[in-house]
């Protein structure tokens, strides 16, 4: 009887010991790593897209929200004309827009109330508030027709009240609508692809870069960015 209890307590202090063997080895097994650490870069007023990824497509609207072809998004309230996008590497084209106050000029809130085409052997073409546009300095109301640009540049039509700049020459869509303040860009050139520069970015298919100055430095300051894009001497 007494050699029997004897094997009981030795099979319970076997299998105490198996037990505590496994518990010690498992604080190894499942030890949690170090918390990672990451690196931010100065806060600014940005903020990512959802989207995530580049398009071919860049829009202003209301007062005024930007959105880059690589999905950046951002406010600025500048209150002077800015370029938007131009080429950057061939100078074959600029869009500049006019932002002006909605209660005096140079106050916010602002908002874009003109859109400004040129290019090399392109004549300038103005897209108003009230959705007419002039090329060359010729007025066009706004009625469904198309309108040829100068030397088969392309070609102005109307969809609604929104007048649409198609230069096919350049694969560049200009979409407007004065009485939303709203601009789309279509660049569909993919050789010019990380070759733009302005408010709408430079199309490389990378959103971390594109506040980048005329001089070509990056910046993290949104007011610094937008006011380095304006045109001298447009301020009121």
């Amino acid at each position: 009887m007494f050699s029997e209890r004897m094997k009981a307590v030795s099979t319970y202090a076997l299998l105490f010991v198996m037990m505590y063997i496994c518990l010690a080895e498992s604080k190894h097994i499942w030890k949690p790593s170090p918390a990672s650490t990451t690196t931010q870069v100065p806060a600014t007023r940005h903020r990512r897209s959802s989207q995530g990824k580049a398009r071919a497509a860049a829009i202003g609207y209301g007062d005024p929200h930007m959105m880059t072809f690589d999905a950046q998004e951002y406010d600025f309230e500048g209150y002077c004309s800015y370029v938007l996008v131009k080429d950057c590497l061939q100078k074959s084209f600029k869009i500049t827009a006019d932002f002006r106050g909605q209660y005096a000029p140079n106050k916010p809130p602002t908002k874009m109330v003109a859109i400004t085409i040129t290019g090399e052997g392109i004549p300038e073409i103005r897209l108003l508030e009230d959705n007419t546009y002039s090329i060359g300095g010729q007025l066009h109301n706004n009625t469904r027709k198309t309108v040829n640009i100068h030397r088969d540049w392309g070609f102005i039509t109307v969809r609604g009240s929104r007048p649409t700049v198609n230069l096919t020459g350049l694969k560049l869509i200009v979409i407007w609508n004065g009485g939303t303040h709203r601009v789309r860009i279509n660049l569909d050139n993919t050789d010019m692809h990380g070759h733009v520069c302005g408010l709408m970015g430079n199309a490389d298919g990378n959103p971390d870069n594109d506040y980048i100055k005329p001089d070509g430095s990056i910046v993290y300051d949104v007011n610094e960015f937008g006011n380095s894009w304006a045109v001298p001497g447009s301020c009121p």
